[in-house]
């Protein structure tokens, strides 16, 4: 027995995709028939794409169901923290730079001084003490 996931289909080639009809009422405001997006090869991969897909276009479908009835939009949600760290780890990587990545020195210690500079900083401030000048 599978997982059934509303909205989702496999293609004859294994992967997934979101595909939602618009109510007919809302195809000129959204300008679309159908909502549509690739969510993953696997299964796995769907299963983690599928609630931020699923999110997004429950509210778009809101949004223009507002519209149509003549009511302001809602206001934009703010990204949540983890949104936010999911956010910069990707665009550090769309950079070329590996945030999880360290180099260490010959002692097994992280090579970078401004890294070890605010691990020590952090372990003080845990402490709520500062040190002598």
């Amino acid at each position: 027995m599978g997982l059934v996931l509303k909205h989702v289909v496999q293609t004859k080639s294994g992967a997934y995709h979101y595909r939602r009809r618009v109510p007919k009422h809302l195809k000129e405001i959204v300008g679309k028939t159908e909502l549509k997006r690739f969510l993953g090869k696997t299964q796995t991969e769907a299963l983690a794409a599928y609630p931020q897909v699923h999110t997004e276009f429950e509210r778009e479908l809101r949004q223009a169901e507002r519209k149509a009835k003549g009511q302001p939009a809602l206001p934009e949600a703010p990204l949540s923290d983890l949104d936010r760290y999911y956010h910069l780890i990707k665009r550090l990587q769309e950079f070329g730079v590996d945030p999880f990545e360290v180099e260490y020195d010959e002692n097994g210690l992280p090579a970078d001084e401004a890294y070890r500079g605010a691990v020590a900083d952090s372990i003080i401030d845990s402490y709520g003490k500062t040190l002598p000048e």
